[in-house]
């Protein structure tokens, strides 16, 4: 007797099946649907079209849903929601066997993506006040993602400037040589083609000059003003550099952002603002790699009352190992000099431009005397002495060495890796996020929001489960 199980495609139902029992009761679908379901979305900003006349428009909980779950799903692009929405029986049952296309998809994020920010605050806010997150410690951290454009189209002002050089030569010659033959020839002396062709190109390259010194970059895409030029795995790309801050405890990401600098110098605090205007307060100790270090940033964060501890340990001035490192030279602010580890003054020899060239940040250099000193070779291969550079905010560099030195300190350092990069590796690994989707840097924003938001709730989803999740809030 064979007891296979086999579909049965003309069996008819006595009773058709209710939507509502088309996902078990955990399931993650369910989750989204409460959370949606929690939240203000007129208040939030949220909007769909209106259709006067034809079908009906689809309401912006019934996108967002369908949204959210796709990319907790790994699903990023508005084809292939659409495709899920017919596949899914999650986004069948999600979007009550509606289905949108993908035209509908697509106009719903483009009319809402300035939205998004206030959907990643609100749901961070949820976990906050259900508990999830600890304010204990958090660690902030940054990586590059390749912008949507080929690099190939990329323009870069070493290149162009040579370029232009060869043009104004080329075209000097051409016009030597049309006065010669206008010399020898009567008649009308008229421009080659090739000579228009050469004054075009110079034309648009000086544009792209132009605006690079408008931008204040030696990189730009034309396809992508806001992209820059990045190193990225031994590669020059253009890229967007997206930010987070994550919690020690909860691995949940309590703040988001995306920014055209090539590295995270001075990003600090303005990710830090973007913690309390996200939950209100910031946690006892926020930590990041050496890429954040700014003198300025530290101090800054001292005024403002910010715990904040940022490597220093692979930090180099460019001279000196062991113990003749920068970090051993004292300064000495009441004698205005610098006391080298072996006692020996460094006496003031000038100034020198501070980061980026600003004049209002110059550095104080104080340079060695003594030529016969028998550390020398030791200390600096410069021959004209060892120097040391400080700035305005040394005082507060000096104060975070110190606090660094305290064990524990050095442990929160430490744990950094452990909290912030394995977010960023699961993003680009399971939600797919190697290079965007898009053009500009507000509409990179709004897709980084979106995703960080549905990586929270693929965190805040296992807390549903065990009902400790509190949907109220927000």
């Amino acid at each position: 007797m064979n007891n296979e199980i086999r579909a049965k495609y003309n069996e008819v139902y006595l009773l058709p099946p209710a939507v509502e029992e088309w996902v078990p009761a955990d399931h993650p679908a369910r989750f989204i649907r409460q959370i949606v379901e929690s939240l203000d979305l007129d208040e939030m900003g949220f909007k769909c079209r209106k259709s006067e006349v034809g079908n009906p428009s689809f309401s912006a909980d019934l996108m967002l849903k369908a949204w959210l779950y796709g990319l907790m799903k790994g699903i990023k692009s508005s084809r292939k929601m659409e495709a899920a929405c017919l596949d899914s029986i999650a986004l069948v049952w999600l979007t009550g066997n509606k289905a949108p296309d993908h035209n509908t998809f697509w106009r719903f994020y483009q009319d809402n993506k300035g939205t998004f920010k206030t959907l990643f605050r609100k749901t961070a806010r949820i976990a906050v006040d259900s508990g999830l997150v600890g304010m204990v410690l958090h660690a902030v951290d940054g990586t590059k993602i390749q912008a949507l454009p080929s690099p190939v189209r990329g323009q870069r002002r070493d290149k162009l400037t040579k370029l232009l050089k060869e043009l104004d030569e080329s075209i000097d010659k051409m016009f030597e040589e049309m006065e010669s033959n206008e010399a020898q020839e009567s008649g009308e002396m008229r421009l080659p083609e090739e000579l228009r062709d050469a004054a075009v190109l110079k034309q648009r390259i000086e544009e792209a000059l132009h605006e690079m010194d408008e931008a204040g970059v030696n990189h730009l895409h034309p396809d992508d003003p806001d992209a820059r030029m990045i190193k990225l795995k031994g590669r020059d790309e253009f890229c967007y550099n997206a930010q987070a801050v994550v919690d020690s405890e909860s691995g949940i990401i309590v703040a988001e952002d995306v920014v055209s600098e090539c590295n995270d110098n001075g990003l600090m605090n303005r990710m830090l603002d973007e913690v309390e205007e996200n939950l209100g307060d910031l946690a006892m100790e926020s930590v990041a790699d050496a890429g954040y270090f700014s003198a300025r940033d530290l101090e800054e964060a001292e005024k403002r009352d910010r715990n904040v501890l940022v490597n220093m340990e692979n930090l180099r001035s460019g001279d000196g190992e062991g113990e003749f490192r920068a970090a051993k030279f004292n300064f000495d602010e009441e004698r205005d000099c610098v006391v080298c580890p072996l006692g020996q003054d460094l006496p003031f020899v000038g100034t020198s431009p501070g980061n980026k060239g600003s004049r209002e940040d110059r550095y104080r250099v104080y340079r060695c005397k003594k030529r016969d000193c028998p550390s020398r070779l030791q200390c600096t291969k410069n021959k004209q002495g060892r120097s040391i550079k400080i700035g305005k905010h040394h005082a507060a560099m000096v104060r975070q060495r110190e606090k660094q030195r305290d064990s524990e300190m050095r442990r929160l350092l430490a744990a950094r890796k452990t909290i912030v990069e394995p977010v960023f590796g699961i993003i680009k690994e399971v939600f797919g996020l190697r290079r965007w989707s898009v053009i500009g840097i507000e509409k990179v924003r709004a897709v980084w929001s979106l995703i960080c938001t549905a990586f929270n709730l693929k965190k805040m989803y296992r807390f549903w489960i065990r009902g400790k999740l509190n949907l109220s809030a927000g």
